[in-house]
């Protein structure tokens, strides 16, 4: 699975493409107790990733919940990037008001 996941404020978009075709991400992330709620959603399927990150990962209980099915795991998801980009990166809420002229 490849993905790209942007936090602004407490909610979390991204977008990705796995061995099941592309995907949405939506969820949330509170920065006190990094703790991370997550929806992927496919056009026929959603699921359920609910976990902490740990400053390397995220990492909890997978939940899919369909018309006639459930399946739960546990999940890891974790950056690819070299040690100083291991980190969620967080956009400010607002911008900054420009300087009156």
């Amino acid at each position: 699975m490849s993905m790209q996941m942007r936090i602004h404020g407490d909610c979390l978009v991204g977008r990705g493409q796995d061995r099941d075709g592309p995907f949405s991400l939506r969820g949330k992330y509170d920065a006190e107790s990094n703790w991370v709620s997550l929806d992927k959603a496919y056009p026929w399927l959603v699921v359920r990733y609910e976990g902490e990150w740990d400053g390397q990962m995220i990492h909890g209980i997978s939940r899919i919940e369909a018309v006639g099915f459930f399946d739960t795991g546990t999940f890891e998801m974790w950056p690819l990037k070299d040690d100083k980009e291991r980190q969620i990166q967080q956009e400010p809420k607002a911008l900054p008001e420009p300087a009156p002229a």
